[in-house]
């Protein structure tokens, strides 16, 4: 049987390190390329694109723009990016395609295919973040899409609400729980070590983005959430990279200069995959805003507090605690939960072996219909 040729997107490290383990289990079943987004090859963002080669995934096709810079609108941006994967996705005419989540580049990467009558297999679909524009690319993408791979009943209902045939849409479980189950884990001396974080601190990961959606200023956001934690010298923080987003220039800039003033901080712009759940497994608290903080934390049984509106609508379970961008209320919250642990009930599905298995039967023993009828809710 000859190998059915599928292309992957990837926009940066976030879409990456969760599909990681499926892009190697379709390896194994089907053609695929990957197409990896500017982010991965920024120096700023880490050079991610280093951790794909390093899992033994070969890029195929890589992004020749530059990394969204905030110096132009993001609509012109995107104009570029709707040019250049025109051309690349026409170049390799793919069997179909398959991508995760919500940014403008996923988005764009979708349309193209779509325009192009290429059959779109989407990864969380469904969900909502209502304090970014994302949240409105990722039901598109959604429509774009022909078949679905949710992580809940609840984002399954919400597709079939958006007019998507229940037939479609799979619920195989959390890709990132999986990872978590999956992954290698270190000595936490010795992880420590590696990055230098001290022993014997409490130790916080921050990860915020800018909430597009919101009225409060970008300036205000980062500082906020800097003011809560500069005069906590008693407790580690590691910033990781925000995404490029409008206003993350003005995030890393701040994050920058407020870690050469405060020996407590670092920053480390991008751990890869297998550290960075190591980290979460050893850190005392998380803090952002961050899909991350939502998705993963459970697994590492760690309280995350969630700021500001960017992750409202999804499904949020107990360790997720919530403040304002308020200083005083931000600060209190760190107080009350650093020193504390939770245990949430895991789930245990092989998550990539069966979104993979089903890919392959799909384009090996079904005729895909492009034409995706609106699917009608029968209300009472």
């Amino acid at each position: 049987m000859i190998k059915k040729k599928i292309i992957i997107f990837t926009g940066s490290r976030a879409d990456y390190g969760i599909m990681s383990k499926l892009i190697k289990e379709l390896d194994y079943k089907l053609q695929i390329l990957i197409f990896a987004g500017s982010d991965h090859f920024s120096k700023e963002y880490g050079n991610t694109y280093k951790e794909i080669l390093k899992d033994g995934i070969k890029i195929q096709i890589k992004s020749n723009l530059k990394s969204y810079s905030n110096s132009e609108p993001l609509s012109l941006y995107c104009s570029k990016i709707l040019q250049e994967y025109s051309l690349k996705i026409l170049k390799y005419n793919p069997s179909s395609a398959l991508v995760l989540g919500d940014r403008y580049e996923a988005f764009i990467f979708s349309l193209c295919c779509f325009l192009n009558k290429i059959p779109i297999f989407h990864l969380h679909g469904g969900e909502l973040t209502e304090g970014a524009f994302d949240d409105k690319l990722r039901h598109s993408i959604s429509k774009f899409s022909n078949f679905h791979f949710v992580t809940s009943n609840i984002y399954k209902k919400r597709l079939m609400q958006l007019g998507e045939n229940p037939k479609r849409i799979f619920n195989f479980g959390s890709l990132s729980e999986e990872n978590f189950r999956k992954i290698k884990i270190v000595s936490r001396t010795n992880f420590f070590k590696k990055y230098k974080i001290p022993l014997e601190k409490k130790i916080a990961l921050v990860t915020l983005h800018p909430e597009t959606m919101s009225n409060v200023s970008y300036k205000k956001q980062i500082s906020s959430v800097l003011k809560a934690v500069k005069n906590k010298n008693k407790y580690f923080y590691i910033f990781t990279s925000s995404n490029s987003d409008p206003g993350s220039k003005i995030f890393i800039n701040s994050i920058n200069i407020f870690i050469k003033k405060n020996r407590n901080t670092k920053i480390i712009k991008s751990l890869g995959r297998e550290d960075y759940i190591n980290l979460l497994k050893n850190v005392n608290l998380v803090i952002g805003n961050s899909s991350s903080g939502v998705l993963e934390t459970p697994s590492a049984d760690v309280y995350a507090l969630n700021i500001g509106n960017r992750q409202n609508g999804r499904n949020f379970e107990k360790n997720i605690v919530h403040a304002s961008f308020n200083s005083k209320e931000i600060s209190q919250k760190i107080e009350k939960y650093i020193n504390k642990r939770i245990k949430i009930k895991k789930k245990f599905k092989d998550t990539s072996k069966l979104i993979s298995k089903k890919i392959f039967q799909i384009l090996n023993f079904e005729k895909i219909d492009l034409v995706n009828k609106f699917y009608d809710i029968k209300f009472k």
